[in-house]
């Protein structure tokens, strides 16, 4: 492959145009990082759920991009299964990481991150 003609610049516009996002879930897991002596059910799936989206979305960029120079002389059929697959295969990952954070918000808790309220002796 002849490196000089990659879509260099298509790939950082994406990137740029997708900071919010990775800002965003870098923050997320900075809190679920702060989180996981306190909240390790939640902190752990959330960080793995996080982890998931954010690594998907720094592969499939360059692979997206970089997929149509790789099979420029393929059948267009062939490069449209290519597509198929990578677009099953990101959604299923997508899936399990929304799983993953849904089973942190609402999955089944210990005692411990159910503690009642404090309650006031002045009540």
């Amino acid at each position: 492959m002849d490196f000089s003609v990659l879509p260099l610049p298509t790939i950082a516009a994406q990137y740029a145009a997708s900071l919010p996002l990775y800002l965003t879930w870098l923050l997320g897991i900075v809190l679920a990082l702060r989180a996981l002596r306190d909240r390790p059910h939640v902190a752990r799936y959330t960080l793995l759920a996080l982890l998931i989206l954010m690594g998907l979305s720094l592969l499939s960029i360059p692979i997206t991009a970089t997929l149509p120079l790789v099979l420029r002389r393929a059948p267009v059929a062939t490069l449209g299964l290519y597509f198929f697959v990578i677009g099953v295969v990101n959604q299923l990952c997508a899936a399990v990481a929304w799983i993953l954070l849904l089973v942190a918000l609402f999955g089944s808790r210990s005692e411990y991150e159910y503690a009642p309220p404090a309650t006031s002796e002045h009540a």
